[in-house]
């Protein structure tokens, strides 16, 4: 790999220090339902309802994943405007790769 090239991975992953907690994004990528969560997140936003019957998560165990994503920003939640009235939170991916970057006294994500 080119000096350049890592020099650059290096400089992203300081960047991206500043908006993810390494130990928070390994945490909940070392969870298979959080990582099947994410990659149902890949297509489009979801409710936590669709989440729960896509990912095959119980409803309660979903919550508290959500939580730990909403965390470590490996996610986002809005409301999804409904004309029913009803106006649930919706979930979206902030992320499509995690890369690693380790430096001669760091660690970080890009």
């Amino acid at each position: 790999m080119p000096l350049e090239m890592a020099v650059s991975g290096l400089e992203r992953a300081r960047e991206a220090r500043e908006q993810f907690d390494a130990e928070k994004v390994f945490t909940v990528l070392g969870n298979e339902q959080c990582r099947t969560v994410l990659k149902v997140l890949q297509d489009n936003p979801r409710t936590a309802a669709e989440l729960a019957t896509e990912a095959d998560v119980p409803l309660s165990t979903l919550y508290r994943h959500l939580n730990r994503m909403l965390d470590a920003a490996l996610i986002e939640e809005s409301v999804r405007l409904s004309p029913n009235g009803k106006h649930p939170s919706e979930y979206s991916s902030r992320i499509s790769d995690v890369c690693l970057a380790v430096g001669d006294d760091e660690v970080g994500l890009f």
